[in-house]
């Protein structure tokens, strides 16, 4: 089997997900270089102190050999990232949105089948148990025909980087937050998202300039089930954990809901606690199986460009007070 060389580049997003992996795979993966601006790399060289530093992007990938260039730089940048590792050939785990527009969006994908080259997406709410299991119950039929789905991201807010406090370089709080949610709905329940009618709000984001504290959104999917996702930044302070994330599926025959990490099911035998099944490797581990061309794994980068479509259509949903069509956002969809 072979090592991996990995570069990690930021600290914004997700990069910690490198060391998500069995212990049948960390001992292929070296971190050996890193790069960002002067405050990620004080981070970044104190986790990874045998990690060769680079203010410089283009000098890393032209003095090191790199496998596998993790991405989570600030996220107006991700989408330029990657497309210099994509170009070298390197594959990418990137984090989400890939993109903060459109057009960059679609000069990526382009890019990347263009070379050929893999990008994996950080949803890694895919391989948490309850949604893993969830997945498996709704295919099974357990709660028969999926009516009505609604889904919760909701997070402390605390003080954010000033990245967030600008549109042009935070992207807005449906990319960021709710795409986790637009993203493991269609994983539990395999919905195709036709339209989405949004809005969002500044209020009470604490000074944040113009960071949404708050988001809701209506979908409607090709096979007429419901959809609705609420994200936002007002979970107390005292509050228990830093996240608060729910999922409810209402179905003919049931219903299943996600809330504090556990599964409940409940139908004409009443309500009980589903045992939760285990996904059979963890996201890096994924994310080197991708790398190898092995295509069964819990996402691929369809997921991450649709996902971010959808997201970035919410967003402007949003900003116009519109319906607006999901149509286009199709095009990334593996058929």
């Amino acid at each position: 089997m072979s090592n991996y060389n990995v570069a990690i580049i930021g600290t914004a997003g997700h990069g910690g997900y490198v060391k998500s992996v069995s212990a049948d795979n960390a001992f292929r993966i070296n971190i050996t270089a890193v790069s960002g601006n002067a405050n990620e790399l004080t981070v970044l060289t104190a986790s990874y102190p045998g990690a060769v530093p680079y203010a410089s992007l283009v000098e890393l990938v032209a003095k090191e050999r790199i496998h596998i260039a993790v991405v989570n730089p600030e996220f107006s940048l991700l989408a330029e990232t990657a497309s210099l590792f994509i170009r070298n050939r390197i594959p990418v785990f990137m984090d989400k949105p890939f993109a903060l527009s459109y057009e960059t969006l679609a000069e990526l994908a382009a890019l990347a089948k263009q070379y050929r080259t893999p990008v994996y997406p950080m949803f890694d709410m895919r391989y948490r148990d309850a949604f893993y299991t969830a997945r498996a119950l709704v295919r099974s039929g357990a709660i028969g025909e999926t009516v009505l789905i609604s889904a919760q991201k909701s997070y402390k807010l605390g003080e954010r980087a000033p990245f967030f406090r600008s549109r042009k370089t935070y992207g807005g709080t449906i990319p960021w937050i709710a795409i986790h949610a637009v993203d493991f709905i269609r994983y539990v329940t395999d919905v195709r998202y036709t339209s989405v009618s949004a809005r969002h709000t500044v209020l009470g984001n604490a000074g944040h300039g113009e960071l949404e504290s708050a988001a809701v959104m209506n979908f409607t999917t090709a096979g007429g089930a419901l959809v609705s996702v609420t994200a936002d930044y007002l979970r107390p302070g005292a509050a228990p954990s830093h996240g608060d994330d729910r999922l409810r599926v209402a179905g003919t025959k049931g219903v299943i809901e996600i809330r504090g990490g556990k599964l409940f099911i409940i139908d004409a035998k009443g309500e009980r606690d589903a045992a939760l099944d285990h996904p059979p490797r963890q996201i890096f581990d994924d994310v080197i199986a991708c790398v190898e061309g092995n295509t069964d794994t819990l996402t691929d980068a369809s997921d991450g460009f649709y996902a971010t479509a959808v997201s970035l259509a919410a967003r402007d949903s949003a900003d116009r007070g519109e319906t607006v069509s999901l149509d286009a956002a199709a095009q990334y969809l593996v058929s």
